[in-house]
């Protein structure tokens, strides 16, 4: 890097890449393709039966591979809608909750990264369950590198200290 160059994550960016994700410069463009096969519709909203799910918490692993392995049991409890707790690459703890997105387009990559999700969402809807994600794109403390992305102390073009709403 030379003097007068800033290097920035891109906010758009789909994936992440996992080695340097203490400074998160490294964004990385994917190939969208995948093989979606079978033909899962949700059910009807007065049927659907919604279990909230937080993917380091919920199999050993924490991941979506380890959550796939528990799927069967969701089933057999009735479970027909998992609604995912924010996957996007947060700031903080890999284990944490996933309300500071850094890269609201981007998966986690401690949890599997984009190919784990879209594994994630095959399995389930293989068993009849759809996948919902929680989206929290306005949750963001002081820390978030997109606070003041542009240079702007928390006066940038993603976050304004008038307009962001403190989010403990």
């Amino acid at each position: 890097m030379s003097k007068g160059t800033i290097t920035r994550l891109d906010p758009r960016a789909q994936d992440i890449d996992p080695t340097t994700t203490t400074n998160w410069q490294y964004s990385v463009v994917h190939d969208p393709n995948f093989d979606w096969s079978g033909n899962f519709q949700m059910p009807p909203p007065n049927k659907v039966v919604v279990y909230e799910l937080h993917i380091p918490t919920f199999s050993d692993s924490g991941t979506f591979d380890g959550a796939i392995s528990k799927l069967p049991f969701l089933r057999q409890l009735g479970i027909n809608a998992i609604e995912l707790m924010p996957t996007a690459v947060f700031y903080g703890d890999s284990k944490g909750w996933g309300y500071n997105p850094a890269a609201p387009y981007a998966t986690m990559p401690s949890f599997g990264g984009y190919k784990g999700l879209k594994r994630f969402v095959q399995a389930a809807n293989s068993m009849n369950m759809g996948v919902i994600l929680d989206l929290v794109w306005n949750h963001a403390n002081d820390f978030n590198i997109l606070t003041n992305y542009d240079g702007w102390n928390n006066n940038g073009i993603y976050y304004y200290t008038d307009s962001r709403a403190s989010t403990p």
